[in-house]
């Protein structure tokens, strides 16, 4: 990516219609088991090796430019500083949590607006499953990401 790549008139839609009752961004919601041999420090390790992590590929490092100046379309700009700690974080349910627990959490995850001062996407880890598993809910700004792209992302990561 260039310095700037302008949004399309359809992403940038996203942008101009989102609010906070209606927030425009989609989420994906991934469950695991633990390994066999899993640590108890093993949700903590991966945590901890995800936020070291420091080379980032689009659209992770993507962060939008809105320009107060004659041209009013946003620009998708490279953040070389991303704060992971920020992007990337961890929560547990009371064990041993269930899908109605899961959902809640989820529901609530979902239903908070991203910062678009940020790259639009975050990241929780959650623990506390009952029968050894855990989740990964991700969620992306519509304007960065559209479902079918997401999962295929999300297949590939």
């Amino acid at each position: 990516m260039s310095n700037s790549t302008r949004l399309n008139l359809l992403d940038t839609a996203w942008l101009f219609t989102e609010s906070r009752a209606t927030p425009n961004h989609v989420g994906g919601l991934l469950q695991f088991r633990l390994p066999a041999d899993a640590s108890k420090d093993y949700l903590r390790e991966m945590m901890a090796e995800f936020r070291n992590h420091r080379e980032f590929a689009a659209p992770w490092n993507r962060r939008l430019k809105i320009p107060f100046n004659m041209n009013p379309m946003p620009s998708w700009i490279e953040d070389e500083d991303i704060d992971l700690e920020y992007h990337v974080r961890h929560t547990a349910l009371p064990w041993p949590g269930g899908e109605r627990e899961l959902g809640e959490l989820v529901g609530r995850l979902q239903s908070a607006p991203l910062d678009l001062t940020r790259p639009p996407w975050e990241c929780t880890i959650i623990e506390g499953l009952s029968d050894d598993r855990f989740a990964l809910f991700v969620k992306m700004h519509h304007s960065l990401i559209d479902g079918v792209s997401g999962m295929k992302l999300m297949e590939r990561a």
